[in-house]
């Protein structure tokens, strides 16, 4: 129990404690009670929940909390002179929380799995054979090879991924222990397909912190980090040191704004929680862009604020927000044109002109999708042969898409030793069938690759 003296604002006399029991919600929890002295009884009424503790017995409970939230209890059995000052605090929250609080004691510490249905999914790193389940009649075991990060892996290509596929999150909570009313989380989040798992454990292990969990979108994981400490010392540092270039940059400076609040816990009060809704509502869709200057500092060398464009910026985006293609359709009349691009919302013109300024080539142009949308992409043979494909090798890039890159520069290879003096490919059936031979070999992968490994 937290003494009277040491309550802050907003906790309960005789009901708070400096050590909660945390459970994640929409998961069954057993509950084995005993006493250590004499008897006493663990009761929770908004939990449903009553059990006497007898000594040198055990008893159990089975319950399930549906929704988040703070709940209270005492000793309900007169056990001596001290049954008044007993408390009992039972906070459900969501399960990618309640694994950053398991992983809070111990980065080697691994949480039980699964936790329930509800938790399916969960990966955890270190060469352990796991059971992944999807859903109540799909399951499936796999092993995770440690993903060592490379020599090549560099900070930029976290950035340029984290500009593509970030969210830098604000959650705003009822709550019945804050004066206002209101809880507020702040999380970093990056998510990718469950195909790039060995990448998303290469980003935690470069962090050294935070969690990774599926989410509701099909096929998705989610990498994430929320608790304080980790935000404050490794993720905003780091985006300080190596900034964001994008109109995600305004999301993040309005994310640090919000985080300092809550550090400085003045959103416990109306004036700091209505700061932090203000900021809230322009965040990530609901930004109304107006070339903000911010972002022209970062992307203008004319002013005092450049930061020069890093080519692994450039790898890591690509991977996030980019595609690599191949037309492989045999009646085709492109077959084995090799496409490369990127596509963003018009909002980020400013970003993708400025890539386009760093390979400085003519034909690789910024084209209009339709109202929102924007594309930097190339037509050109020579451009994707003898610059953007030897880039992309010498800088390059992690995940699936490293495995497609290693395909199209094979590919590539193979139709300037077909052309030979040629100005184009004759492309005979032979050659169609090697170049298709190539692109449907699923077995390649590049040397010192971490790999998911499918178990028996």
């Amino acid at each position: 129990m937290i003494p009277e003296s040491d309550l802050e604002l907003g906790q309960f006399r005789l009901l708070d404690v400096d050590n909660r029991l945390i459970i994640p919600i929409d998961c069954h929890i057993r509950l084995i009670v005993t006493g250590a002295d004499v008897l006493h009884s663990f009761a929770v009424p908004s939990l449903g929940l009553k059990l006497d503790a007898v000594p040198g017995r055990l008893n159990q409970v089975s319950f399930l909390a549906e929704r988040p939230g703070i709940f209270y209890g005492q000793c309900s059995e007169i056990c001596g002179v001290w049954h008044g000052f007993m408390p009992i605090v039972v906070e459900a929250v969501p399960s990618s929380d309640f694994l950053v609080w398991v992983e809070s004691f111990s980065q080697n510490l691994t949480p039980p799995l699964p936790l329930a249905a509800k938790l399916s999914g969960i990966f955890i790193l270190g060469g352990k054979v796991i059971t992944v389940k999807y859903s109540k009649d799909r399951e499936e075991s796999i092993k995770l090879s440690e993903p060592k990060i490379p020599a090549l892996f560099s900070p930029w290509f976290v950035v340029g991924l984290c500009e593509a596929e970030a969210c830098f999150d604000i959650t705003i909570q009822k709550s019945e222990t804050t004066k206002s009313g209101f809880s507020v989380n702040i999380r970093f989040r990056l998510s990718c397909h469950k195909r790039d798992i060995v990448l998303l454990h290469m980003i935690k292990t470069y962090f050294n912190c935070g969690i990774i969990s599926k989410i509701d979108l099909k096929d998705c994981l989610e990498y994430s980090v929320s608790d304080q400490n980790s935000i404050s010392n490794i993720i905003i540092p780091f985006f300080n040191k190596y900034p964001l270039r994008g109109t995600k940059l305004l999301d993040y400076l309005d994310w640090v704004k919000c985080f300092e609040i809550v550090k400085n816990k003045e959103h416990l009060t109306y004036k700091g929680l209505n700061k932090i809704r203000q900021i809230k509502i322009y965040l990530n869709t609901g930004r109304v862009f107006n070339n903000d200057d911010s972002i022209k500092a970062l992307l203008s060398q004319n002013k005092s604020g450049f930061v020069n464009l890093d080519p692994n910026y450039i790898s890591g985006f690509l991977v996030g927000d980019g595609y690599l293609s191949l037309i492989s359709k045999k009646e085709s009349p492109s077959f084995g044109r090799i496409k490369i691009g990127l596509t963003q919302h018009m909002n980020n013109y400013l970003l993708l002109q400025s890539i386009k300024d760093y390979f400085n080539v003519e034909n690789f142009v910024i084209s209009k999708i339709n109202k929102e949308m924007i594309s930097l992409n190339c037509g050109s043979e020579f451009t994707v042969f003898h610059i953007l494909l030897p880039f992309f090798d010498k800088y390059p890039i992690f995940g699936i898409k490293a495995i497609t890159l290693r395909k199209l520069l094979k590919i590539s290879e193979l139709i300037i030793e077909s052309k030979g003096s040629r100005k184009t490919t004759k492309w005979t059936p032979e050659l169609k069938l090697q170049v298709l031979s190539i692109w449907e070999n699923d077995n390649l992968r590049l040397k010192g690759d971490a790999t998911v490994e499918q178990v028996d």
